[in-house]
């Protein structure tokens, strides 16, 4: 990866949709993709290394409104998708059969999905609730275990944490709340941000909590014993819509702006950016079992396969070559006697700053846009345009005109056909009303609590 204040150019290929996709995810242990769309399709591809290329494995319909997650199970075997018609499904990952489904899983839209462990699963819907459920081993049946109401507000993100037996959710309400998985309880709840929080992870050993927001403002929460981290971090040009640990320190994290950035937590900066969708948000990201393949999923209706095999070793190359130059300014500095006044902002170096957001307009700026191949859906003419508004207003699109128009997908009941016709309700994102900027907890205390699970 090149330092920062340079421009990063990975390898990249992108295969061209009908539809706006939302969610995409690796399988545990292989280069396949699942690829969730606004017409209520999930699609399977192979995605090859090598070359990039995309090789559509299957394609099938079986929601009646837009597919807003598609999770690989975490043995591989299935994929579980959920819409916003409140349905879930379980596939067969080597053939795309139908093996069970769910109607009326939940009361309201169904967002987010997390698939761990032998069979656990737990999905996230508009009003805030998260169910717990049970995944049989050979995927005939998915049973609910538990009901959650962890918000106030439709579920941004649902993250496990294996190693201390949690949840962590985050909201548009602006909270972000911990579910303890042994008594299917909210053990911590933060108050609102006032911001939309719509991505969430844990970093350094999950001691650290990281929230990307609709502002773009990343929110750390400290799971040693404070409730909340000085510093906010800033600098991204949009809403932080998604949110992938490279390692315990680094993260990717995909913006409304187009970029997809590389950054490191604690010290807090921008090392460098991996690339973009063209004028487009990034709304979902994915990593490979192994670190070599990025996948990013825009609204300009593309899917782009990135090649950052190494990047963690370039990051570290690149921080030990800014620390030798840092220190020989430094060095400069104060035999020029300049080195008492060093201008600092939230704790930064001011030049580290200005290198890190010159390193984001570069990229900006010299970031094609790619026009790969790989086998998908053809684009179409007309009401795409509407659909790709739509879709970057991030509103809820249940009965808009330019899904309803698309012919045979409508509400006409379940069916596994690839026509990937019909998806109505996109992913929402609302601002809620004002609340309170301080960070709480509600019931319990979160210095209490996060000392429990160290």
């Amino acid at each position: 990866m090149a330092r920062e204040g340079t421009t990063a150019r990975r390898a990249s290929n992108t295969v061209k949709v009908s539809f706006q996709p939302f969610d995409v995810d690796f399988h545990p242990t292989a280069h396949l993709l699942s690829v969730s769309f606004i017409s209520g399709v999930v699609q399977l591809f192979d995605v090859d290394p090598a070359t990039l290329q995309f090789e559509s494995k299957w394609k099938k319909r079986g929601h009646t409104d837009s597919c807003r997650a598609a999770r690989f199970a975490a043995n591989g075997r299935f994929v579980v998708s959920a819409a916003a018609d409140k349905s879930i499904v379980v596939r067969d990952v080597e053939t795309g059969e139908r093996v069970s489904k769910v109607m009326g899983a939940h009361s309201e839209g169904i967002n987010r999905l997390a698939c761990w462990g032998d069979s656990c699963v737990a999905s996230g819907d508009d009003s805030g609730t998260v169910k717990l459920w049970d995944l049989r081993q050979d995927g005939s049946a998915i049973n609910s275990t538990a009901s959650v109401q962890v918000a106030s507000d439709y579920l941004t993100d649902i993250r496990p944490l294996p190693s201390c037996n949690r949840l962590l959710t985050s909201s548009g309400d602006g909270s972000m709340a911990v579910v303890d998985l042994a008594t299917n309880r909210v053990v911590a709840h933060t108050d609102s941000t006032d911001d939309d929080l719509l991505s969430v992870v844990a970093v350094k050993s999950d001691s650290k909590v990281v929230c990307g927001s609709q502002s773009g403002l990343l929110y750390f929460f400290n799971m040693s014993g404070a409730e909340r981290d000085n510093d906010r971090f800033r600098g991204h040009g949009g809403s932080v819509d998604a949110i992938l640990p490279l390692d315990d320190d680094t993260l990717l994290t995909a913006c409304s702006d187009g970029l997809i950035r590389v950054l490191s937590v604690f010290p807090n900066r921008f090392l460098d950016v991996v690339g973009s969708h063209t004028d487009a948000a990034v709304e979902a990201l994915a990593l490979s079992h192994d670190q070599k393949l990025l996948v990013s999923a825009g609204h300009d209706q593309k899917i782009k396969a990135w090649d950052i095999d190494g990047i963690l070793d370039e990051e570290e190359e690149g921080e030990e070559g800014g620390e030798a130059e840092e220190e020989e300014r430094q060095e400069e500095e104060n035999e020029a006697g300049e080195g008492g006044n060093d201008v600092r902002t939230n704790g930064k170096d001011s030049a580290e700053l200005g290198s890190a957001a010159a390193a984001v307009a570069a990229a900006s700026a010299a970031v094609d846009e790619d026009a790969g191949g790989g086998t998908g859906e053809e684009g179409q003419a007309g009401g795409d345009e509407e659909q790709k508004k739509a879709g970057r207003n991030k509103g809820d699109c249940k009965g808009s005109d330019s899904d309803s128009d698309r012919g045979g997908g409508g509400r006409g009941g379940d069916s596994d056909s690839s026509d990937d016709d019909g998806g109505k309700g996109g992913r929402k994102r609302r601002r809620s009303p004002n609340r309170r900027g301080n960070f709480k907890a509600r019931g319990c205390a979160m210095a209490d609590f996060f000392r429990d699970i160290e």
